[in-house]
């Protein structure tokens, strides 16, 4: 008699934590589904400012080649000349006039 207690006690004790450890599988299940979408959300961001950031580093460089929709025709390295950005590189300023060629009117202080 005391053996089969002891025995239905120990079936109701496995049973209650087969059922915690059920539970628990089922919220580490929708954890896990949760975390996944979060992860795939943030590799578009990422992705879609991947994308963002190379068509901006695209485009500063065209511009600075001299291509691009914003070129000066007559400045571009396809005319054969030199590109707009290299030649205000060697631009040279007279302090004597106040105007700096590269950056516009300035006052000078002697």
């Amino acid at each position: 008699m005391e053996l089969e207690r002891e025995s239905s006690e120990k079936e109701a004790e496995w049973s209650s934590k087969c059922s915690k450890l059920q539970n628990e599988i089922e919220v580490l299940k929708q954890d896990c589904e949760t975390e996944r979408i979060k992860n795939e959300r943030l590799r578009e961001h990422l992705s879609r400012t991947e994308r963002e950031l190379y068509s901006i580093l695209q485009r500063k460089y065209e511009l600075m080649r001299g291509g691009g929709k914003f070129a000066d025709p007559v400045t571009s390295t396809r005319s054969g000349l030199q590109p707009s950005w290299e030649s205000s590189v060697l631009r040279t300023s007279d302090p004597s006039s106040g105007v700096d060629d590269m950056y516009g009117p300035q006052q000078v202080t002697i």
